[in-house]
């Protein structure tokens, strides 16, 4: 069913009969459609996959609901876990002091206080500051996090490590947005040994992967690509996933779990391991009477040899 955005055609197509007797949902992609599809799903006993939408809201007093991609304070607790198993570290937290990132600040904030009691630092970004030192130290690994998707200051944050990475030993930790940033050099990426959260890596010397590339493209003629509003032809988006490798892996899981173990899988849910193109899932309630989450969350780094691998879990 093609739904768009449109609430109008998403009532059309609930209030048919046959909806009210399927056994799975998947979709729709808009948050403001999810919660509408929650409402039916939750009335019918019906499980319901949330595929793109990260407001994990919707979760809430609905058992019935799976969402694939993580919240921030999941890939936040997955980013620190791993920090904390670097030796000789000098943590700090860049604050860009700006309304937009204020949230994803204080969040990432109020986890390195718990985390790490006393052992970090905070540095808060001042535009005009032409050599700002970020608090970083001669005798340990710099790890600069920085909670932003502000391409500007991005820009601004990398080009300044990357020059101070010539008299310290940085890694800088961020978003996978910025994967998507044309304008910041990729060298500097691996320079600093850029690291980002996802739930989502693929390993394209895998015959399993090499085998839907090959059928994609016979069967579209083209790559598994999206395009965004700048009409730059992306393989991931912004929040690290592949739209096709993302729909083939959501259909598969869920379709092999049910064939497999049921209408409940979801009482077996650590039994559920798969071959995915791409996906990390591992799913969790929030509460006993909550829906699903994926904490299923990579550690991707970009190396000094211009490779980007998985550090985190099992690389």
């Amino acid at each position: 069913y093609d739904t768009g955005k449109d609430m109008q055609k998403i009532s059309n197509i609930l209030n048919r009969p046959e909806m009210a007797k399927m056994d799975l949902i998947i979709g729709p992609f808009f948050t403001e459609s999810v919660e509408k599809v929650a409402q039916f799903a939750l009335k019918n006993h019906i499980k319901l996959v949330s595929p793109v939408s990260i407001n994990s809201n919707v979760l809430k007093n609905n058992p019935y609901i799976f969402q694939i991609i993580p919240n921030d304070s999941i890939n936040a607790d997955a980013m620190l876990k791993y920090i904390g198993t670097l030796d000789k570290k000098n943590i700090v937290l860049v604050n860009n002091n700006k309304y937009a990132d204020k949230e994803l600040v204080d969040l990432y904030r109020k986890k390195l206080m718990i985390s790490f009691p006393g052992n970090f630092k905070e540095y808060v970004y001042k535009a005009k500051d032409t050599q700002p030192d970020f608090y970083t130290v001669g005798n340990a690994d710099n790890i600069i996090i920085v909670p932003s998707g502000d391409i500007v200051f991005i820009n601004d944050v990398v080009s300044l490590l990357n020059i101070a990475a010539k008299n310290a030993s940085i890694k800088v930790f961020g978003m996978p947005v910025w994967t998507m940033f044309r304008n910041i050099r990729q060298d500097y990426f691996h320079n600093l040994e850029f690291h980002y959260y996802t739930s989502f890596y693929t390993d394209f010397n895998k015959p399993y992967v090499k085998n839907f590339l090959l059928k994609y493209r016979k069967g579209y003629n083209s790559e598994p690509y999206y395009h965004s509003g700048e009409h730059y032809p992306y393989t991931f988006t912004k929040e690290g996933f592949n739209f096709a490798f993302l729909g083939y892996d959501v259909t598969f899981y869920f379709l092999q779990s049910m064939g497999r173990l049921g209408k409940d899988f979801e009482n077996c849910l650590d039994y559920q391991k798969y071959d995915l193109l791409h996906s990390n899932i591992n799913f969790q309630r929030l509460n006993p009477t909550s829906g699903f989450i994926n904490k299923g969350v990579n550690i991707l780094e970009y190396t000094k040899d211009f490779s980007v691998i998985k550090v985190y879990p099992n690389p």
